[in-house]
């Protein structure tokens, strides 16, 4: 719970009901799951959020920006607690919302990946990838999805790109050593 009390420092709420606005596009609804079993600091915190996103929904004068940012602030809380398919409503609407926005595509792919669900996860690090093609946490994470996914090579393509933008990152060179790993390269692998 620790590192949900840090995501909430940076948080924002969620909605029982989609926006309905004739200027904003329809989104997805996003309810506050039952949160019984989160502690009473966590709780709180949740539903603060809630009323805080509600309140932004419901401001017909706040920019699509600005909800983008309630949404995807709810989402990264969602994310800390672990209610993952709240998550996703959350970085979906806030991806919908701000479209060129590399954060919401990276944040969803992390809901997939904590929720088991390897291919959207890294279909949504590759649109993040899309928006900001130099973003080495996307390369590392797409990369570990294909090791998972028994794809030795493309994950070293995918290092190989983190190593040339961030060469002395331990993240990065973790993931060099296991992707040369499957075709015996242990010098490399040691390396």
């Amino acid at each position: 719970m620790a590192v949900l009390l840090v995501a909430g420092s940076i948080a924002c709420g969620g909605t029982n009901q989609a926006t309905t606005t004739s200027n904003r596009p329809s989104l997805r609804p996003v309810a506050l799951p039952d949160i019984a079993s989160a502690s009473p600091e966590v709780q709180s915190r949740l539903r603060e959020r809630h009323e805080s996103l509600t309140k932004t929904i419901n401001n017909t004068g706040a920019s699509s920006s600005a909800l983008a940012d309630a949404y995807g602030e709810m989402g990264k809380l969602f994310l800390a607690a672990e209610y993952f398919d709240a998550a996703e409503a959350c970085f979906v609407n806030a991806g919908t919302l701000a479209p060129s926005d590399m954060r919401w595509p990276y944040y969803l792919a992390h809901a997939y990946r904590r929720s088991n669900r390897n291919d959207q996860a890294a279909a949504s690090f590759t649109r993040a990838l899309a928006l900001q093609p130099q973003h080495v946490p996307s390369l590392v994470w797409l990369a570990e999805i294909r090791l998972a996914s028994n794809q030795p090579e493309e994950a070293e393509r995918l290092l190989q790109t983190a190593r040339s933008l961030e060469p002395q990152s331990g993240a990065v060179r973790y993931g060099m050593g296991r992707a040369v790993l499957p075709r015996q390269d242990y010098p490399n692998a040691v390396k």
